[in-house]
């Protein structure tokens, strides 16, 4: 899984044809061929202007269209159904002389010449097309998007209590809240690892956002959002699916102190205090700022000098 889908690729093979995802915001109802007009044929249209087989969608399947159609699944290593032609349209013998590839089929199927001969719908003269049968389409909201879930080679699919396809938006994305001391120092472009059921997956952090604070007043956890690589072989998890997130970056710690980061109580993105015993056993509060955290350990500098030094007793929790 994890792999990738832009509009007009071979999803899955049923039956040994071919199912293609296409971007539509609605599913198709019919099979699409030759002398079709509306919005599903100009979805697949789309699709192969994309695919760079096709110069414009104008929503009328004509023989740009038909000839598209045949090389996209010639590409695919298929073989394009046919179909006969509707009677209008074949004994009207519409041209199909132009050899300009940006030429519109809606251009095009207004030139008509006389076929001069029996009419099209007999069996010697039936002039055949390629056609999209609705069973090799599969309409996708948005692409392109990432395999999460797909049937195995054999299966059965199409039961009434199965999901036979799950399929993500992409990048998929992963949300986590981080305490604000640990926030610090992580920033977009970071290296993370995303442990999941399945396995650990690579990851990049995307952005690192300070949320508002409680009703209280207090600081909360910061989100940050990391974008899957999906050319894992281990399973995307699923959605809903609890991770744990572990950022790679080390520390850059000159001139810094390092503490639990337990010890560091957050008032704001990058800044904090710590509570020092002092030798009497009063406790006093440190203003700090927060260079990162790794591993349960925060670098910080106090914001006022001598204040802090190495070897301090601070307070845990």
């Amino acid at each position: 899984m994890g792999g990738t889908l832009s509009s007009g690729d071979v999803l899955i093979e049923v039956n040994t044809r071919p199912v293609h995802v296409v971007a539509s915001p609605f599913a198709f109802f019919r099979d699409i061929g030759f002398g079709d007009e509306g919005a599903d044929v100009r979805a697949l249209q789309q699709a192969l202007v994309n695919s760079g087989r096709l110069a414009s969608a104008d929503g009328t399947y004509g023989p740009q269209t038909a000839r598209a159609v045949a090389r996209w699944y010639q590409d695919a290593g298929y073989k394009a159904p046919t179909r006969q032609r509707p009677l209008a349209n074949a004994s009207s013998g519409t041209s199909d002389t132009s050899n300009d590839p940006g030429a519109s089929d809606s251009a095009e199927s207004t030139e008509t010449v006389d076929s001069g001969g029996p009419p099209a719908n007999s069996e010697q003269n039936a002039t055949l097309d390629p056609f999209v049968p609705v069973s090799e389409l599969l309409a996708v909201p948005s692409l392109p998007a990432t395999i999460i879930t797909a049937p195995a080679v054999g299966a059965l699919v199409g039961g009434e209590d199965t999901t036979d396809l799950t399929l993500g938006a992409n990048p998929l994305i992963v949300r986590a809240e981080v305490p604000v001391a640990d926030s610090a120092g992580i920033t977009p472009g970071d290296r993370v690892t995303v442990d999941a059921e399945a396995g650990q997956l690579n990851a990049v952090v995307a952005s690192v956002d300070e949320q508002p604070p409680a009703e209280d007043g207090s600081p909360r956890a910061s989100l940050m959002t990391v974008s899957l690589e999906t050319d894992s072989a281990v399973p995307i998890p699923g959605r809903g699916e609890t991770v744990t997130v572990q950022v790679l970056n080390a520390i850059v710690a000159d001139e810094t102190l390092i503490v639990p980061t337990s010890a560091v109580v957050g008032r704001g993105k990058d800044h904090g205090i710590v509570v020092k015993q002092q030798p009497d056993g009063s406790l006093i509060e440190v203003p700090i700022t927060v260079a990162g955290s790794l591993r349960g350990m925060t670098a910080v500098t106090p914001d006022e000098a001598d204040v802090l030094a190495e070897g301090d007793d601070v307070r845990v929790g």
